[in-house]
């Protein structure tokens, strides 16, 4: 029997940000030992490993089959996020490269990534430039962990992406929904009516483009206004 892995303090504080049962897609993966933590430790049950190098992705599937956990472990050969599909995993793991490259993983994958989505994020460098990216781009900090390791000092983000809650709040004020104004409440309910009796009346008109795109936006615009309402319940 294998003994129980060892990894760096760095990716041990990354696993115990994972939110136990979450699918996990791991970002230029190396030699695999986050997957592998995360699923004997029980942690996540399917992990997606993935590097844009062949070399740490074949020793990755070596650790892989020495741990009898191939069946739960995908290996894909990925630059960034581009060999994950949308809605995949539940969480996002990307740690050891500098903020500029993850600020480019994220853009170039955004339409993989969707609301409520965790991303545990560790730039090691252009910290401030990172920061601004996330704050501009629906990615919510939740909690951050500084750590010391051999000399090096690091930190970690554990994130969510929301774009919904970002848009709620611009548009009808962070401070009024967290208070749970009453008056507001009245004014959204009345929203959500008025969004329901345009789109029912869209839908009995030609399947025009422009008829298709105004009922898409409706629909964002909904899915704004139940979030703003989520704040409610």
């Amino acid at each position: 029997m294998m003994e129980r892995l060892k990894i760096s303090k760095r990716l041990q504080t990354a696993a115990e940000l994972v939110k136990p049962g979450n699918r996990v897609a791991d970002i230029g993966t190396d030699h695999g030992y986050l997957p592998v933590y995360l699923v004997k430790e029980g942690i996540s049950s399917h992990v997606i490993a993935m590097d844009v190098r062949k070399g740490p992705l074949s020793k990755a599937e070596k650790n892989i089959a020495d741990y009898g956990i191939s069946q739960q472990v995908d290996l894909r050969l990925s630059d960034g996020l581009v060999q994950l599909n949308a809605g995949e995993v539940d969480t996002i793991t990307i740690c050891g490269m500098g903020g500029r490259l993850m600020k480019q993983i994220l853009m170039e994958g955004k339409e993989k990534l969707t609301d409520g989505m965790q991303l545990i994020l560790s730039p090691q460098s252009e910290l401030a430039e990172f920061r601004i990216y996330l704050k501009n781009n629906y990615i919510h900090i939740m909690d951050e962990q500084m750590l010391e390791e051999d000399h090096q000092y690091y930190v970690m983000m554990d994130c969510r992406y929301d774009e919904l809650q970002q848009l709620a709040e611009e548009q009808y004020g962070k401070i009024l929904l967290e208070k749970q104004d009453p008056v507001l409440k009245n004014l959204l309910m009345r929203e959500l009516e008025l969004n329901h009796r345009i789109m029912s009346k869209l839908q009995e008109m030609e399947e025009k483009q422009s008829v298709q795109d105004r009922c898409q936006n409706l629909k964002k615009e909904e899915a704004v206004i139940q979030k703003a309402l989520s704040y409610y319940r």
